[in-house]
């Protein structure tokens, strides 16, 4: 995978709700936001939480020199309309090209049309968790609750995914 993600806002929420945004870094990933998906975490009161880390320099903040926000703003206006998406998911779908980046969504839709038409490299927050695992950041009674908080906040995982890790954290967690 791509040392480089960019996060949508449904992700950048999960983690927040599963209380896994300051854990994340661990992975060491390269990690980028874009300014619409910053705007729609202000109006939801996660840009409190996320800030910090923009301050301090491991969320990067995509921004569009004056000399290119005409260009960038017709792409993504364009991307938006075609694929029937959000502006702010449109604008994390060409942030993640024009960076090769991999993109980090929760959205099904904005997932689907950044592989197969704009053939991205795209996670989830399911991912996120089994890579926390992999490197022992998370314990399996960590996960099984910060993945029990995300769905309770109201994320729409795949509910065979989800069973399936938790029937499987749930046989290693050590309550």
């Amino acid at each position: 995978m791509a040392r480089i993600v960019v996060k949508d806002t449904s992700v950048v929420i999960d983690l927040v709700n599963g209380e896994l945004l300051e854990v994340w870094f661990e992975l060491g990933y390269e990690t980028w936001i874009t300014d619409a998906v910053a705007s729609e975490l202000r109006r939801g009161k996660q840009f409190d939480l996320v800030e910090p880390f923009i301050e301090d320099g491991r969320i990067s903040l995509d921004t569009v020199p004056d000399s290119e926000s005409l260009p960038w703003l017709e792409t993504v206006q364009s991307y938006s309309q075609k694929m029937r998406i959000s502006f702010a998911d449109a604008s994390s779908i060409v942030c993640a090209e024009r960076i090769g980046a991999a993109l980090l969504t929760g959205d099904g839709r904005m997932r689907k049309v950044a592989q197969e038409k704009r053939k991205l490299e795209v996670r989830g927050i399911l991912w996120v968790l089994d890579e926390l695992l992999a490197i022992e950041a998370l314990g399996y009674e960590t996960a099984i609750e910060s993945l029990g908080s995300i769905l309770d906040a109201g994320a729409r995982l795949p509910v065979e995914e989800v069973q399936a890790r938790l029937a499987e954290w749930e046989d290693k967690a050590i309550w």
